[in-house]
């Protein structure tokens, strides 16, 4: 009997006699500093330099329907607000926001309660020298359109209502910061505003909203386009992509989010506010949920920023009720590495090692790799997994550690490495096995 106890004992140590979870990240959905003043659709940015991060919240919607100029600065690390100087040209809500380099944009808006009022204004704030100055304007003056960063220089603006028709559209333009221009980009398959425009890799993702604004309506489709790496301006577009899982949703926000894709929070439901949070993928087309939002919460401010591989989502201010405004913060934190988790997806004990084909395959940008650890004892078994190029050289350490008897599966994301051949090389105790995998952007 106390032979069969020590077995137990040292079952139960070694992790045997229950399902692992070896997932790097724990998302997890904390409150932060309340801000100084609720408002609802504000413009809202992140920055983060130096082992720090801000999210800057700008303009918007005071209760009692006063617009304002403040824009405030969120310091992540230090939990606290700030203000900056005000917007040098008056009051505006319902703009878009966006950080390049050291320069926080404020794009559109309008400055009055009559939507039909939106103007092309760019503003540009300079965060090493804390002074305003002009942009070229947007083509068009909008309201209810979204903006994405990408590649550090290059903006791209989506959708929206407003002039010249007074409609919604599906125009895409791209701004290059440091030209100062404007230029069309492909435009989406479908006129959308009220949705969130996110960059994921070399493909931007825009998520519901809807086709009108004059009589809201909402929509669940996901838009998928690929930029076009000899021409930015080039954007192949698709509708193909799965639904968002928590129905239609207009007025929602979200931002890019890391090696794992976009984030999108809350958001209107047609009669209803929500607090739902989901994670979307677009090369493997999958929606993952996440903790949800403390409160429901619509037409708010939302950024992401990262210190290190510690990547966070920050909600800011909005509405629960569309009547009065909240000052709440929320904040989803969450690691990133070239895996997104790795997990024992049983407690059978395998009758060998194993390494199985990656799916899919081809891939674009993330793949599953499942494979069986059988360690013929108590002990766990050191084991490593790791991606080589073509040429042979090392381009991820995707797993290293000691694992017991059991099977895992992991995802890799490719999101920043070139198209071509790729071998996953699996080691673990004396056994060794690699598969071939090709991704294709």
């Amino acid at each position: 009997m106390k032979k069969l106890y020590l077995l137990i004992l040292l079952a139960i140590l070694s992790g045997s006699l229950f399902t692992q979870n070896y997932s790097p990240y724990i998302p997890l959905m904390t409150s932060g500093t309340p801000i100084t003043t609720g408002v609802r659709y504000p413009g809202a940015a992140g920055y983060s330099a130096n082992d720090s991060a801000w999210v800057y919240v700008l303009g918007g919607l005071q209760d009692g329907n006063a617009i304002t100029n403040t824009v405030y600065r969120y310091n992540v690390l230090a939990d606290s607000w700030s203000t900056l100087t005000n917007f040098p040209d008056g009051n505006y809500w319902i703009s878009a926001a966006a950080v390049m380099g050291n320069k926080l944009y404020s794009l559109g808006g309008t400055y009055t309660l009559a939507l039909n009022e939106c103007t092309p204004r760019v503003k540009i704030y300079n965060l090493a020298t804390n002074t305003w100055s002009d942009g070229a304007n947007m083509p068009y003056g909008r309201v209810f359109h979204s903006v994405t960063v990408y590649q550090d220089s290059l903006l791209y603006c989506a959708g929206g209502w407003g002039f010249p028709s007074g409609t919604v559209y599906n125009d895409v333009y791209l701004y290059n910061s440091n030209s100062n221009t404007w230029r069309p980009a492909s435009s989406m398959p479908a006129p959308r505003c009220g949705g969130v425009l996110a960059a994921a890799g070399d493909t931007l993702v825009y998520v519901c909203g809807g086709p009108n604004w004059t009589n809201p309506a909402a929509t669940n489709s996901v838009f998928r386009g690929v930029i076009s790496q000899s021409d930015r301006s080039v954007i192949t577009w698709d509708s193909s992509g799965a639904v968002y899982p928590a129905g239609v949703r207009n007025s929602i926000y979200g931002a890019t989010w890391g090696n794992k894709g976009v984030i999108v929070s809350g958001g209107y439901q047609v009669s209803s506010v929500t607090n739902q949070c989901y994670v979307y993928s677009p090369g493997a087309n999958t929606w993952t949920p996440q903790p949800t939002l403390l409160a429901p919460k619509t037409d708010h401010g939302a950024a992401s920023v990262h210190i290190g591989n510690i990547w966070k989502f920050v909600s800011a201010t909005g509405t629960s009720n569309r009547s009065a405004n909240s000052n709440t913060v929320n904040i989803l934190t969450d690691t990133m590495t070239g895996i997104t988790g790795i997990v024992q997806t049983g407690n059978n004990i395998p009758d060998g090692f194993s390494i199985k084909q990656n799916y899919p395959n081809p891939f674009n940008p993330v793949t599953t790799i499942n494979f069986s650890i059988a360690s013929g004892n108590l002990n766990k078994v050191y084991t490593s997994l790791i991606v080589y190029d073509i040429m042979g050289r090392k381009v991820d350490d995707i797993f290293a550690g000691e694992l017991g008897s059991g099977d895992y599966s992991l995802q890799w994301n490719a999101e920043n490495k070139p198209s071509g051949t790729y071998f996953a090389k699996l080691v673990s105790g004396m056994y060794s096995n690699t598969i071939k995998m090709l991704l294709i952007k």
